[in-house]
């Protein structure tokens, strides 16, 4: 079982349970949770996520990032390479997901986060690693 208590990214504190893996009932903070509650518990999962695919005879990594949300006109990729003014634009596809293919070297490692409607920051909820950034907050971490 899958229980996170987070902000979103519109700001929301929400409590995520990922029912898939969930064996009712079970306890958060303090309540039992069971098939007639659940539902005050239960908010969709954030998907989003990074496929890696490693070439033996290249010197660099395909990456995927794949961003579904609602509600968001705009999604891009920061921090890539170290840098935090160039963005990486995802597209949008006919199912809603964003998504963008970068080819980053090899052995590298790369802090970066989502940017949606030009405004909101979400990290990676999949990453390899978070490492602090200097608002306080944190970062995703990419380990190739």
């Amino acid at each position: 079982m899958q229980c996170i208590r987070a902000k979103n990214p519109f700001g929301n504190i929400a409590l995520i349970i990922d029912t898939f893996y969930a064996r009712l009932p079970f306890v958060v903070d303090g309540i039992n949770v069971d098939n007639q509650n659940l539902g005050l518990f239960y908010l969709p999962k954030i998907q989003v996520m990074v496929q890696k695919t490693y070439y033996k005879t290249k010197d660099y990594c395909k990456v995927k990032f794949i961003l579904n949300l609602d509600n968001i006109e705009s999604a891009e990729v920061l921090g890539l390479n170290g840098d935090w003014e160039k963005s990486v634009l995802l597209s949008k596809k006919k199912d809603g997901t964003f998504s963008a293919e970068v080819s980053l070297p090899k052995d590298s490692q790369h802090e970066f986060k989502y940017r949606v409607n030009n405004s909101e920051w979400i990290n990676e909820p999949e990453a390899d690693a978070e490492a602090p950034n200097e608002f306080g907050g944190s970062n995703s971490v990419l380990v190739l």
